[in-house]
């Protein structure tokens, strides 16, 4: 594991490509760390990139001096109070002197929109839409004295398409700068360049893949437990309540009409037992005992009018 070098990034905006080496450097096997931010305009989104990842940042507003020199003095005098192995410049807007630039001979970077030695300086897209080129992109290159004149370590190249106009241009260009960028400084930390003020010597360090956030995975609700249906109330019977078997009447699909009905069928239905019909036994039971009563007002009735003729002649 190659410990990781420590990175002044300089900017004066929005700090996108700022935003791709804090990228970059959130991941373990990075081979460099950002040690401080500084921007030489106060309030731009650079700095709130920079704190909202929990870095350091310096604020030295260039219009507070009234030289270059006592300007890049401060500059200095900041960096000498973090640890820096190497200084990137990202989209900042100040041109460095050649006397700043000797003292970090070999450990400044710059990257610019073009394919240099192509179009240096600055409206570049606009220039590259006017000479008809076909291709564009942006080139990661060591600073030196002459403005954009550095040995170059990383290019990235686009298409020019027919439409394009300078803002869609360098869109695409951007999004490559925000590749070259970070593989530019791993080539540095990991020890695979090879620096000279004329030409960079570059190893093999094997792909690059620049890291890409990966949202939280969001750990899917619990489904909530069923709710089961209510019961139906259970009504207890009394014990002694009768309980009453029916049986199932048979269902006729048409009313019978007797005037069709043959004999035998009528005489099955005449004989047919009814569904409340008495037992046999029942039958015989009540025979005897209307027998019985019979034969006993019989009896009585032949007493009483043994009795009432009696008493006829007696009067008599």
């Amino acid at each position: 594991m190659v410990k990781p070098i420590n990175l002044a990034v300089l900017i004066s905006g929005r700090g996108s490509n700022l935003q791709s080496i804090i990228d970059a450097c959130a991941h373990e096997d990075y081979p460099a760390r950002i040690s401080v931010v500084i921007s030489n305009e106060p309030d731009v989104m650079g700095l709130q990139r920079a704190k909202d990842a929990g870095l350091p940042t310096e604020v030295i507003p260039h219009k507070s001096y009234p030289s270059r020199r006592e300007f890049e003095a401060a500059l200095s005098e900041t960096l000498a109070k973090h640890p820096v192995d190497l200084i990137c410049l990202a989209g900042f807007m100040r041109v460095l002197t050649p006397d700043f630039v000797s003292k970090w001979e070999g450990k400044i970077l710059n990257i610019h929109p073009s394919l240099l030695p192509a179009y240096p300086g600055l409206h570049v897209h606009e220039r590259v839409l006017h000479s008809d080129d076909k291709e564009s992109g942006c080139t990661v290159h060591f600073v030196t004295p002459g403005l954009d004149e550095g040995p170059t370590l990383v290019q990235k190249r686009v298409p020019v398409l027919q439409d394009d106009t300078p803002d869609t241009l360098a869109a695409r260009v951007l999004d490559q700068e925000h590749l070259a960028y970070p593989e530019a400084i791993r080539l540095i930390a990991l020890g695979k360049v090879k620096y000279t003020k004329d030409f960079v010597e570059i190893g093999d360090a094997g792909p690059y893949t620049h890291p890409v956030k990966v949202a939280p995975v969001v750990e899917p609700a619990e489904p909530p437990a069923p709710v089961e249906a209510p019961k139906a109330p259970v009504i207890a019977q009394a014990a002694s309540a009768p309980v009453v078997k029916q049986d199932p009447k048979p269902s006729h699909s048409a009313p019978i009409d007797s005037h069709h009905m043959t004999k035998e069928t009528q005489t099955m239905s005449n004989h047919a037992p009814a569904d409340n019909a008495p037992d046999q036994v029942t039958i015989r039971e009540s025979e005897a005992m209307w027998h019985y009563f019979t034969k006993t007002a019989k009896y009585m009735v032949i007493g009483i009018a043994a009795v009432l003729l009696l008493m006829a002649a007696t009067l008599l």
